[in-house]
């Protein structure tokens, strides 16, 4: 096809404001930008610029393929007339960077069912290595420069589906869990954990290895992308469309970094005071649901549309919906036994995006839909060991209201001694503190060993006695090897680990209980040289007098 170079063509929000073709020199060379840069191809020097392109076209590139990485940078930088011109000359909307990995590469067989809480990484926007596995439809939906441009934006992404984009197209993304979100007591999965954890500060150079399939419509939006010509009337969405994981449409709205209640015509600039089910802007959540989206539908881990608005960004007013007209979920688990009361215990563990005292509402409101709160979890778990195992250690708040959750449970009549399938009571878990504890002494990634509080201060401010002084615990319970409660922390290096062990002792713990193996928790302190914790098991003993003295 040739190309049109009609003065009619341009339009100006796309051009350079130059009025002629110029021809090419070394002087257009000399300008390089963060797109260029990034997708490094000759002709991406002059996407900003369809004039520019149009002229390379025709007197530099005339025998050979458009490349991928100049559909890319056209559609990240918002230029429409670019893309016309690409197009023309054989360029597609689902062209990609000639660095785009297969869809399934890396991929571990069978990862979208596993009971494990490791989900995709929600910033690859930030590393820019995982973006050229991107689609433009994607490029466009999450482009920076186009951030305060929506028409712009819109009207690239709108062009990109009238020219046949597929919004469901595979492509692979990069898996990950944050260093406290796991279960307690999950095990260590060879084939999908990492041996290191994520750093949100450290997301550009982490080399990932682990990578599951998704598609392009449900990635943007779970990571908050542009989403409005989606709901175009003339777009034929097939709001049922499943990904790999099972998620419908919905699934992935609910897990939207900026909540399932962002206003669908608003979602770079929201104001969480404007959500509301009566907005005249529909939410991305019931602007679904008012396309009649599956509401009872779950995905390949029978997950629902609570599990994943817990997930999630801000969903206040989904949430309340959800569980006004549809209260059974609230006592509906996923095949692996997770309610979503577990869900917003987990994630609480971890307070992302929102506060712990959100969660504690968002339970109160499970209870008031008949949830069950003797719930146990697939590994035995109950609300306690969850609430034992949060590192809730940001402020005094906090703690307060993860104390009252946790004497909310007990009031509710959760036993503050059940063991969960590993064997393990809350407190337990509460004790046993990996990072400081068996994790470092025995060279393993944290990942290897989830049982213990992994408290990121010293000193947290949810203390043992905050949590266990009033209730019928037994301080006596010994393990399965054995072992008391003063096993557990004697290995410990952390001053907290200290004042634990005074307290048990406070409590009638017997020092002198041997474990399977015949040691003592003195015994174990010695082994691994904690001094502090030594003195206080085996007192050194006294400095006899010397006679005349």
């Amino acid at each position: 096809m040739s190309i049109p170079l009609s003065e009619n063509f341009y339009d100006n929000s796309d051009s350079d404001g130059s009025e002629f073709l110029d021809p090419v020199d070394d002087s257009d060379w000399e300008d390089v930008d963060d797109i260029v840069t990034k997708w490094g191809q000759p002709l991406v020097h002059f996407v900003r610029s369809p004039r520019k392109v149009a002229r390379y076209l025709c007197e530099v590139l005339p025998w050979t393929r458009i490349p991928g990485e100049a559909v890319m940078a056209a559609a990240e930088a918002g230029q429409w007339g670019t893309l016309y011109l690409l197009f023309c000359q054989g360029g597609t909307p689902n062209m990609r960077a000639a660095r785009a990995s297969p869809p399934d590469a890396d991929v571990v067989p069978g990862w979208a069912t596993r009971d494990a809480d490791i989900a995709f990484v929600l910033f690859e926007c930030l590393n820019e290595r995982l973006q050229v596995d991107w689609y433009p439809l994607q490029a466009a939906a999450h482009s920076w420069e186009m951030g305060y441009k929506r028409d712009k934006q819109l009207k690239v992404m709108r062009y990109l589906l009238e020219e046949g984009a597929d919004p469901f197209a595979l492509f692979r993304a990069p898996l990950a869990r944050h260093k406290f979100f796991r279960y307690p007591c999950e095990t260590f999965d060879e084939q999908l954990d990492s041996t290191y954890d994520v750093d949100g500060g450290e997301l550009r150079n982490i080399p990932f290895t682990k990578f599951g399939t998704c598609s392009v419509l449900h990635s943007i939006l779970e990571t908050g992308g542009q989403a409005l010509p989606f709901f175009d009337e003339k777009v034929k969405l097939d709001i049922e469309h499943r990904d790999p994981q099972g998620r419908t449409l919905l699934h992935s709205a609910c897990r939207s970094i900026v909540g399932a209640d962002a206003l669908l015509n608003n979602a770079w600039n929201y104001k969480p005071t404007q959500y509301s089910s009566y907005d005249v802007q529909p939410s991305l959540f019931h602007a679904l649901r008012l396309r009649n989206a599956d509401m009872l539908a779950v995905d390949s881990r029978g997950q629902h549309i609570v599990h994943h608005l817990l997930s999630g960004g801000a969903s206040d007013d989904a949430i309340h919906y959800t569980l006004t007209h549809l209260p059974q979920l609230a006592n509906q688990p996923d095949y692996h036994g997770i309610y979503p009361l577990h869900t917003a215990l987990q994630i609480s563990r971890c307070s992302l995006g929102r506060r712990f005292e959100n969660y504690a509402k968002y339970i109160e409101q499970f209870f008031a839909a008949g949830a069950d709160p003797h719930a146990r979890d697939g590994r035995g778990n109950t609300a306690l060991h969850y609430i034992a195992a949060s590192p809730i250690d940001g402020s005094d708040e906090e703690a307060k209201v993860g104390i009252l959750l946790f004497k909310r449970f007990l009031e509710l009549g959760v036993n503050v001694n059940a063991r969960n399938n590993a064997g393990r009571s809350p407190v337990e878990i509460f004790l046993d503190d990996e990072d400081s504890g068996r994790s470092v002494v025995y060279k393993l990634p944290p990942t290897r060993s989830f049982h213990g509080t992994s408290k990121k201060n010293p000193y947290a401010y949810m203390n043992l006695q905050d949590l266990f002084a009033e209730t019928n615990v037994d301080w006596a319970q010994r393990s399965a090897n054995g072992q008391t409660l003063l096993h557990l922390v004697a290995l410990q290096a952390t001053p907290l680990a200290v004042d634990h062990a005074e307290y048990l002792l406070k409590k009638g713990v017997d020092a002198s209980v041997k474990d399977e193996d015949g040691k003592m928790a003195a015994d174990v302190a010695e082994q691994y040289g904690r001094d502090k914790m030594l003195n206080l098991l085996r007192p050194p003993p006294p400095t006899p007098s010397v006679e005349g003295k």
